[in-house]
């Protein structure tokens, strides 16, 4: 995999893991302090979803190191970003230039079409490298 590769995932991979653990965490803390009904500052939620988010940017770093360059790992993840880009491209923008008067058309792309792109580019990428790439690993089963 190419250095570009491995930082785009690596920054990625942390983006979105802070994120999403702070998103969590927040909703998670604000439960909790109207069960309790003491406030739990969001400066917390954000600290925690920041310690998470580095040690699964490390974990995400240490297993892209050890991946190969034939590995599925760099066809799956490219397959998935290349999709991914290409469906939430055509879901964001599509309904902007098709419908300007639908003020919730990008939503599409956010929801819908970005994620399934992105899913649906992983699982090509795999079938790519499994018949293209690495056809000896059918022979030997």
């Amino acid at each position: 995999m190419e250095k570009f590769s491995r930082i785009l995932i690596v920054a990625l991979v942390a983006i979105t893991t802070f994120y999403f653990s702070s998103m969590i965490l927040n909703v998670v803390f604000l439960k909790i302090s109207e069960s309790i009904s003491i406030n739990i500052p969001t400066l917390v939620s954000a600290i925690l979803g920041s310690l998470l988010a580095v040690y699964i940017t490390y974990l995400a770093v240490k297993f892209i190191l050890k991946a190969s360059m034939n590995s599925s790992f760099q066809y799956i993840i490219k397959g998935a970003l290349l999709f991914g880009a290409i469906g939430f491209i055509i879901g964001f923008f599509g309904p902007l230039i098709f419908q300007p008067e639908a003020n919730l058309g990008p939503l599409l792309g956010i929801f819908y079409t970005g994620p399934i792109g992105f899913i649906l580019g992983a699982i090509g990428g795999f079938i790519y490298w499994k018949l293209k790439i690495h056809p000896a690993s059918k022979e030997q089963s």
